[in-house]
């Protein structure tokens, strides 16, 4: 375990898209802690072709795995993850969840998801959540303000012509 653990560990630490393939078989190791280790990493190597097997990590038991493989799928800008991610936000049992759901929301860029992050602000007890929450808002609000940034820019470039 700890060998195959370490590979996995090492290769994404890396971030050679090259090691994807391997780093994709220890997506099936027998051990869940390999396998957790193998979904990050492969969210940090851009494996694309992880992302089936990483949705499938997302209904695991094992919450370690879950977690990575949330943050893996943000890495690799999976969007049909974010109804989880926004569902993670009102979780009451762990707050790592939270503090990863909304981690995930800002590497998606998903300024849909605003208000409920909002919402989830006003409620989170804890620290480093509450500021995984405050990072990903001034993320997305960039994002919102440099958005409309560019639409007036096209605006104005449009009616110049």
């Amino acid at each position: 375990i700890g060998i195959a653990l370490e590979q996995a560990r090492s290769l994404g630490l890396l971030g050679d898209n090259t090691a994807a393939s391997a780093i994709r078989r220890f997506l099936y190791n027998e051990h869940l802690d390999t396998i957790q280790v193998a979904a990050l990493a492969a969210g940090q190597v851009g494996d694309k072709k992880a992302i089936p097997r990483l949705r499938e990590l997302l209904d695991e038991d094992y919450s370690p795995a879950q977690l990575n493989s949330a943050l893996a799928l943000g890495l690799l800008g999976d969007r049909t993850i974010t109804p989880v991610m926004l569902m993670w936000l009102t979780r009451t049992d762990d707050e790592n969840y939270r503090g990863i759901g909304a981690a995930v929301l800002g590497k998606l860029k998903d300024t849909s998801s605003i208000p409920a992050l909002q919402e989830a602000l006003k409620r989170e007890p804890v620290p480093w959540a509450r500021q995984a929450l405050q990072d990903t808002l001034e993320t997305l609000e960039h994002a919102v303000v440099n958005q409309l940034k560019q639409n007036s820019r096209n605006t104005h470039t449009d009616h110049s012509h």
